[in-house]
């Protein structure tokens, strides 16, 4: 009699702090970074930002310097 293993593969479930991800959002980092940082897809890391009510801003360098 063989003995059969069988190959069931276990989702790792990721736990995240919502500190954390708030912190590294409001720095500035990309949705690539966060993705890159957790180890998530972009869907995931999509779902990830919107299950925080978070949004990746668009951080554009200032055109001009305002001086009294």
């Amino acid at each position: 009699m063989e003995n059969q293993t069988s190959n069931t593969t276990e989702l790792s479930v990721k736990n995240i702090s919502k500190i954390e991800l708030t912190s590294m959002v409001e720095s500035g980092s990309k949705k690539e970074q966060i993705a890159t940082h957790y180890g998530l897809n972009m869907a995931q890391t999509t779902r990830l930002l919107k299950q925080a009510n978070l949004t990746i801003r668009k951080f554009r360098k200032p055109t001009f310097t305002l001086i009294d």
